[in-house]
């Protein structure tokens, strides 16, 4: 769905997704969050499960489009919905019950958030979902936050490293600037620089894990860099590389930089041409595709084009790679 959900559905001014208490089963807790799609090839929706319960009790906001071929028009329920086996259904005042099934639950894996700021909160969530079967985290990302080569984070490299569940940092940019002091022609400048310096912000993050000599520590640790493009990552490599051999041998490193990200890092993207020209010094291992779907800004409903565009030149292994087994091996997905 490229739009904004919600200039599609009407949504409740407030609604609040609550994450699964602990004695909540996996098979019921994987129904919660947000679930955009087509129902009927006709009507847009949107899907909010808040809360689920224990015994597989939820309470759900459903809201649908308009689409005069179905008779439905924007407008949104709060209903209470129950989950058993694969599917959760619930009952509607207005017609025809609304049932939601996940046909290839163990397919469906989602990362658990973990937060920044301490570090022993931090790996005692990450403990808590690991134990329901995590696949990954991801680590809140803020551009203030604590750099990544301060020992502030050593407890959770640490816990990866034991785990060999991998942790993940989404790119978000740099700060936003203060655009109310700014005339608009002014302000669309900035905003062309800010969105399309988006992804480049990640290199600090790339470089300051690198050379905080963590990955050295804990061979075991897999650091996945999301949404992140991957054109840019060659230079950040060679140049770490230069820099290493140059004047800092003195860090903890045993091995040249990139050395380490072709070991225990990847990075993935949604259309990135000039990055995949570059896959021989990317390493075929370290890259993973997505569609980013349901975001707006994703390629989704032309993955398949997209693919096949920017794919023709690499290999058939390497696309294999790319697209599924790369993912398969990471997260432990494969028989």
């Amino acid at each position: 769905m490229r739009e904004d959900p919600e200039s599609i559905v009407a949504l409740p001014e407030a609604y609040e997704i609550t994450a699964p208490a602990a004695d909540v089963p996996a098979e019921i807790a994987r129904f919660h969050g947000a679930w955009f799609g087509v129902w009927g090839d006709t009507i847009k929706h949107v899907l909010i499960v808040e809360r689920v319960a224990a015994d597989g009790g939820a309470q759900i906001v459903y809201a649908t489009a308009d689409s005069a071929s179905a008779r439905t028009s924007r407008a949104w329920l709060r209903l209470d919905a129950r989950i058993a086996g694969n599917a959760l259904t619930a009952a509607s005042p207005i017609g025809a019950a609304i049932s939601y099934r996940l046909e290839a639950p163990d397919r469906l894996v989602g990362l658990a958030n973990i937060p920044n700021y301490n570090m022993e909160e931090s790996v005692a969530e990450a403990m808590r979902n690991a134990k329901r079967g995590a696949r990954g985290f991801d680590i809140a990302n803020r551009p203030d936050m604590t750099p990544l080569w301060d020992e502030h984070w050593e407890p959770l490299w640490k816990f990866g490293h034991e785990t060999g569940i991998p942790l993940h940092f989404h790119t978000i940019g740099g700060r936003s600037p203060d655009y109310t002091k700014m005339k608009p022609h002014i302000v669309r400048r900035v905003q062309a620089v800010h969105i399309t310096n988006f992804q480049m912000h990640m290199s600090y993050m790339l470089m300051s894990l690198i050379y905080s000599g963590a990955p050295e520590r804990y061979p075991n640790l897999k650091i996945v860099i999301g949404e992140a493009g991957l054109g840019w990552i060659p230079y950040v490599l060679q140049h770490m590389d230069l820099e290493w051999e140059d004047q800092f041998k003195d860090l903890e490193l045993k091995m040249k930089p990139s050395e380490y990200w072709y070991r225990q890092f990847y990075a993935t993207y949604q259309t990135d041409p000039i990055g995949i020209r570059l896959l021989d010094v990317l390493g075929e291992d370290n890259v993973m595709w997505g569609s980013d779907y349901p975001h707006p800004d994703g390629i989704w409903p032309d993955s398949q084009e997209f693919l096949t565009r920017e794919l023709s030149g690499v290999s058939a292994e390497a696309r294999r790679k790319i697209t599924r087994d790369n993912a398969m091996k990471l997260y432990r997905l494969a028989n």
